[in-house]
């Protein structure tokens, strides 16, 4: 039987299946943050999870096995490392689009924010999207037109390819504003894989305040996305799309030089080392994972199947 519909979701083996009800039979779960056996035992898988080595618990010892760390398996699959990119679970593809948006700093934008068709090499401050893209990519201006200059509805890809890079003389950068490129890799529509060649394009335009977040979902369902090559900032994936099973579990992948442009402002759970009551003051945990973690509360789904 051939399955097509590769755009909505996978198909979970049957060996996956009978894998994750094997653990949860057998796996005695709770909140990773409390002190107890069950949590303190929780806590040790999510953060093997998170590290660089997994550290597997068994009769009071850990074993070290690097290789089947899950963030690096992951980023392996997107040919990249935990030396330049980071992996944030989310819910779904969905989830870590919004938080991109949410979190992005577009600087100092100071205008009524617009919307237009198109794009020109005095635009700043803008967040832009492909008019073929999900919905849950033209739902992100509805946050981004809260901070931004202007919102920029993109008609054809070609638009973005005759973009003039900057020299200094006809494109004008404003030092304290940043742009947001929202790219659809895949269209859930009709299936057409965008060239991702634009990715360069865009940083070319304005170095340095120009950034790319990939709608990758749909495309790595059933190819290959190669972050060596097509080098985004953002990229947002489903698991669910890949593996069929289990539902509600998503990433982001981020370029770590482009994680401090994200300026989280919602935190909990296990998000902050301190918090402080009489000031508008906490501090985050230094790690970029654990930092930018937008799952924030207590973290119980079986992405480490």
């Amino acid at each position: 039987m051939a399955y097509l519909d590769y755009a909505g979701t996978g198909k979970p083996s049957e060996a996956q299946l009978k894998a994750i009800a094997d653990d949860l039979l057998h796996l005695n779960l709770s909140n990773p943050h409390s002190k107890h056996p069950s949590g303190k035992y929780t806590s040790e898988i999510v953060d093997a999870v998170r590290s660089r080595y997994l550290r597997v618990p068994q009769q009071n010892r850990f074993f070290v096995l690097n290789h089947n760390c899950l963030l690096l398996r992951i980023l392996e699959h997107f040919n990249v490392s935990l030396k330049t990119h980071s992996v944030i679970f989310t819910s779904s593809a969905t989830e870590a689009l919004r938080v991109v948006v949410e979190a992005f700093d577009f600087g100092n934008c100071h205008e009524s924010c617009v919307c237009k068709n198109g794009l020109s090499n005095d635009d700043n401050g803008i967040f832009a999207y492909l008019t073929d893209s999900h919905t849950s990519v033209v739902g992100m201006r509805e946050i981004a037109r809260k901070n931004c200059n202007c919102v920029c509805v993109i008609n054809d890809i070609d638009e973005i390819r005759n973009l003039k890079p900057d020299d200094g003389k006809d494109a004008k950068i404003a030092k304290d504003t940043y742009n947001l490129f929202a790219i659809t890799a895949m269209s859930n529509f009709c299936g057409r894989k965008y060239p991702m060649d634009v990715i360069d394009k865009i940083r070319q335009w304005k170095p340095g305040h120009s950034f790319v977040c990939v709608d990758a979902a749909a495309w790595v369902s059933s190819s290959a996305f190669d972050l060596s090559k097509y080098d985004a900032d953002f990229v947002a994936v489903s698991f669910y799309k890949i593996f069929g099973y289990p539902t509600g579990v998503g990433a982001l992948i981020v370029r770590r030089d482009a994680g401090s442009r994200l300026k989280k402002h919602y935190f909990g759970g296990g998000t902050v080392k301190l918090v402080f009551h009489d000031k508008f003051s906490q501090y985050y945990k230094d790690d970029l994972n654990q930092r930018l973690d937008f799952s924030s509360g207590t973290l119980l789904n079986n992405f480490f199947q």
